[in-house]
């Protein structure tokens, strides 16, 4: 790590240890093990000592393998007054027990949850990340109101906020009043050493194609996601089927749990149901995600609601041209018309013609390739988002040991 990074400890640093305490803060541990392993790794080799605090889950044992400390405090997924007040008072004890030079909290319950406990503990640095603001696409008015406190809550009473898009950037500035150097856009970003076709190869593309019993010469459409009506899997399902009407040696390969806990669930008989059952492949979790992604011709995820999708970022470090829909956090993350198609969401007709044209165009689908690996590695790079993570506890830094600021702006 460089040798700023190692000038935040040297500053940083109490009288109780030479080594400054993070405290990163989620809902669940998939969040965590999905999504800031790397940033955690360069934490700790910049000299920091990282205690990840979350809900109990399978995930702690993978914890265990990266040798992370982790402390499991039950963090509500919906708001419920009783379990919110329990959780803020245990972290609460925990910052004022452990006494953490930064709070790092992510997602929108933890994130409320946390800066609270923070402020409340004298924490000298807090810091939200904002995956996407959730309250903007739901559909319950009270529950959008509810969500919106919260999340800006959360904003309001942390000392920086990170963003993952510049469309949620853009609406805490002009919409919330929040001032603008408090902000900054940040992609959580993803490894590219992993995402990488050098590293996967050709061989590595026919022998997946051969254990999912799909041809070599077949193109194939993929999607890694949890299998929910709102990752758009209804519209997908409904245009494959369209498309294998008329097109025969196509495939669509799937990615991801069966999300059968959720209310808007969708299921692989749900391919069946549309007819094209006999031309899906479902993977189901896996941890080889690089190497079906090296089987696949075409990236899909026709969501209705993201924040900044990881998936299309590994997609596009794989150099697959990809389809999703015009939503906050996807529009930014796939270029139109040059590292793929952005169509309007929940729409079949779109769908099925975008893929089409990719399914007919081997050299538009080489051309998007090309643009996409190309902008994966100019700003989807993860060590950059550590970097500059680095750099922002470096700045804020700055001012420890000055009281705790109030909950406002």
């Amino acid at each position: 790590m460089s040798q700023p990074a190692i000038a935040v400890v040297q500053r940083t640093h109490s009288c109780r240890t030479c080594r400054p305490r993070v405290v990163i803060v989620a809902a669940v541990a998939y969040t965590v093990d999905v999504f800031l392993t790397e940033q955690i790794r360069g934490m700790r080799e910049a000299g920091y000592d990282v205690t990840v605090v979350c809900s109990p889950g399978k995930e702690f044992n993978r914890f265990d393998e990266h040798g992370l400390d982790w402390h499991p405090i039950p963090i509500p997924r919906s708001i419920k007054p009783f379990g919110l007040a329990r959780a803020t008072w245990r972290l609460y004890r925990l910052f004022r027990s452990t006494r953490p030079s930064i709070v790092h909290t992510h997602t929108p319950i933890a994130a409320f949850l946390g800066q609270v406990a923070a402020w409340m503990a004298r924490v000298p640095n807090r810091v939200t990340t904002v995956h996407g603001l959730y309250f903007v696409n739901v559909a319950n008015r009270v529950l959008r109101l509810l969500f919106r406190t919260l999340e800006i809550a959360a904003c309001r009473i942390a000392h920086r906020v990170i963003c993952v898009t510049d469309e949620d950037t853009q609406y805490l500035v002009r919409q919330q009043g929040m001032r603008r150097s408090k902000l900054v856009t940040l992609h959580v970003g993803v490894d590219l050493g992993a995402h990488c076709l050098h590293s996967t190869g050709d061989a590595q593309r026919r022998l997946v194609r051969q254990k999912l019993d799909i041809p070599q010469d077949a193109v194939v459409f993929g999607i890694v996601a949890r299998m929910v009506r709102e990752k758009g899997f209804e519209e997908l399902f409904q245009a494959f089927a369209q498309l294998c009407q008329s097109h025969r040696n196509i495939y669509l390969v799937h990615v991801g749990p069966v999300d059968d806990c959720k209310a808007d669930a969708i299921t692989p008989e749900d391919a069946k149901r549309h007819g094209c059952f006999d031309r899906c492949r479902f993977a189901g979790i896996r941890h080889d995600v690089p190497q079906l992604l090296a089987a696949m011709d075409v990236f899909c995820l026709p969501s209705h609601r993201e924040g900044y999708p990881v998936s299309i970022m590994e997609a596009a470090a794989m150099g697959l041209p990809c389809i999703t829909t015009d939503i906050r956090g996807c529009r930014e993350a796939v270029l139109d018309g040059k590292t793929g198609l952005v169509i309007p969401v929940r729409n079949v007709r779109a769908l099925a013609a975008a893929m089409e044209r990719l399914l007919l165009s081997s050299t538009l689908r080489v051309m998007m390739s090309q643009n996409a690996v190309r902008r994966a590695h100019e700003e989807f790079d993860r060590r950059l988002v550590v970097q500059q993570t680095l750099r922002l506890y470096q700045r804020m830094s700055e001012s420890v040991g000055a009281p705790p600021r109030s909950p406002r702006d």
